[in-house]
């Protein structure tokens, strides 16, 4: 593989000292592949973002994976790799931006590529760095129709959706919304669930904490939740297949694809369900 890269400006990557620098550079790279995958044309973008400048980051992607974690960095950290299999043509149907207004940052990227996408499809990949924990901002929101979404020790109440594509949330300082309409969820050493959907998929969540009613499902999937055994929580769970459990539950009743009882004082309704699939409850201790 070939690859040159030139930066605009010839800017140190730290010299941005002011509430955000664009640092942009273009990677054209000829990769031999197997298969269907005769050649690969990539571009390759950057932004960074003082320390303090971004309160709250939001994240928008048509085609593509996004990854957001937070780490030893005192910037945020924007890499958008384009990636095409039809040369210029390709990536010239890709766009992404990274806007910065009063604090919240909004990154989004378009792909001009039509209705019909597949694994050969020009796509976006995007990888945010943020700083970890209180100094980093509030993940609030992120999209994307085709791609996984993977987060990793964030902080913020975050919404998560994807049409294809898998949901992966660990060390997340905040409560998730996660839905995906064909792709596996897993979530674990969350603060929180609102809730977790899946049309087509397999579920395994943890649940550390609640805050309203918390509704689990898979319409064609297993289902595996972890429950922190010191909840105060009423239980539901239903499946197609079989219902499993091993949370110490008061006035349980039970078959074998229903369940139903209180944990410790009852409150909040948890609703673990799939359609086609089983369902399986674990005790986790605090």
């Amino acid at each position: 593989m070939n690859t040159t890269t030139n930066r605009d400006g010839g800017m140190s990557r730290r010299a941005f000292l002011g509430a955000g620098t664009v640092v942009a550079g273009t990677a054209i790279a000829g990769c031999t592949a197997q298969g269907l995958r005769t050649s690969e044309t990539t571009d390759r973008r950057e932004w960074a973002f003082a320390p303090g400048a971004v309160t709250e980051l939001r994240v928008a992607s048509d085609v593509g994976s996004v990854t957001v974690a937070g780490g030893s960095t005192d910037a945020v950290e924007v890499v958008a790799a384009k990636r095409s299999w039809n040369g210029q043509r390709g990536l010239n149907a890709l766009a992404v931006d990274a806007d910065l207004v009063d604090g919240r940052l909004t990154v989004v990227s378009t792909a001009d590529t039509g209705r019909i996408r597949t694994g050969q499809t020009p796509r976006v990949d995007l990888t945010i760095e943020v700083p970890a924990g209180a100094a980093g901002p509030a993940i609030t929101r992120v999209t994307t129709d085709f791609g996984d979404v993977t987060l990793t020790d964030t902080r913020g109440d975050t919404r998560i959706e994807t049409v294809a594509g898998a949901i992966v949330a660990t060390g997340v300082d905040g409560y998730l919304s996660l839905r995906s309409t064909a792709g596996h969820i897993e979530a674990a050493s969350v603060a929180g669930l609102d809730d977790v959907r899946t049309e087509i998929g397999r579920v395994k969540v943890e649940v550390l904490g609640v805050r309203r009613d918390v509704a689990i499902r898979s319409e064609m999937g297993e289902v595996v939740v972890g429950v922190a055994d010191d909840l105060d929580l009423d239980v539901l769970a239903e499946a197609d297949g079989r219902v499993s459990s091993d949370l110490d539950l008061l006035d349980q009743r039970s078959r074998r694809n229903r369940l139903t009882g209180r944990l410790n004082d009852g409150g909040y309704r948890l609703h673990a369900t799939s359609d086609f699939g089983h369902v399986d409850l674990r005790r986790m201790d605090r």
